[in-house]
């Protein structure tokens, strides 16, 4: 099975190179993997994609195929639904599976290849993974707890069309991409499962906030209750469909 993993991405380069590093590490050549990220304007010096690429800096820590997309530069937070949408336009016509992933988190088990058996034994399975954050242990989402962003998710490649067309208002203020996305993806008829925790993710936010420098690089506070507000009156009090049909796919 092919698989594209997208991430959209700005001004994160070694946390990208981490992730990058972990993907090959734990597939090597087991899998048919493709790559595509969208940098959504990285402005920071040596941080935007096409250095990266340029450099040699992705192909000496990931030598899977890489798609990427950079546009223009801009030094505020803004929120990337477009570059969502960028991120899975990358992913080449051929490929079989879609993957959206964080691209600050590392795999810890073979993910992909739970997805896999998944999405074969169920080709509307929309993947769910956990998320668990190692430095402060606390686990972000699991099957129990759920707030509704897009960690790692994978979905046959043709199942992704909701993503293709995120709301123009997200665009007006921070944050809620993901919610919206994932009640998109809902209300599309897939069958949501969740990947147990063995297969989950780790994203280390003291790494995190360590590699920004210091630079402003967080929500502004208004303009996520501008983008929650919005969503309030789309979807209800609720980060995202309470009656998603959870499977169990391990």
């Amino acid at each position: 099975m092919k698989i594209c993993i997208c991430m959209p991405y700005w001004n994160r380069a070694k946390a990208l190179l981490s992730t990058l590093h972990n993907l090959y590490q734990v597939y090597r050549e087991d899998l048919d993997l493709t790559i595509a990220i969208a940098d959504d304007g990285s402005d920071r010096e040596g941080e935007n994609i096409v250095h990266l690429m340029d450099t040699g800096q992705i192909k000496e820590v990931c030598p899977y195929p890489i798609h990427f997309a950079w546009a223009d530069p801009h030094s505020e937070p803004r929120n990337s639904a477009r570059a969502i949408e960028t991120a899975i336009g990358l992913a080449p016509l051929d490929m079989d599976m879609l993957v959206l992933q964080n691209p600050e988190v590392t795999h810890q088990g073979c993910v992909l290849h739970a997805m896999v058996g998944v999405i074969t034994a169920n080709p509307n399975a929309y993947v769910l993974t956990s998320c668990y954050d190692p430095d402060i242990r606390t686990w972000y989402e699991t099957i129990d707890r759920k707030c509704g962003l897009h960690w790692c998710v994978g979905s046959l490649l043709s199942n992704w069309k909701p993503a293709r067309h995120l709301p123009d208002w997200l665009m007006e203020g921070h944050a809620f991409e993901d919610n919206v996305l994932r009640n998109m993806m809902f209300e599309s008829g897939l069958d949501f499962e969740w990947l147990s925790e063995g297969f989950c993710v780790l994203h280390h936010k003291r790494l995190q906030q360590k590699w920004t420098d210091g630079r402003k690089d967080r929500w502004d506070p208004v303009l996520v209750m501008k983008n929650q507000e919005r969503y309030w009156q789309e979807y209800g009090h609720h980060y995202w469909s309470n009656t998603v049909k959870m499977g169990s796919g391990q």
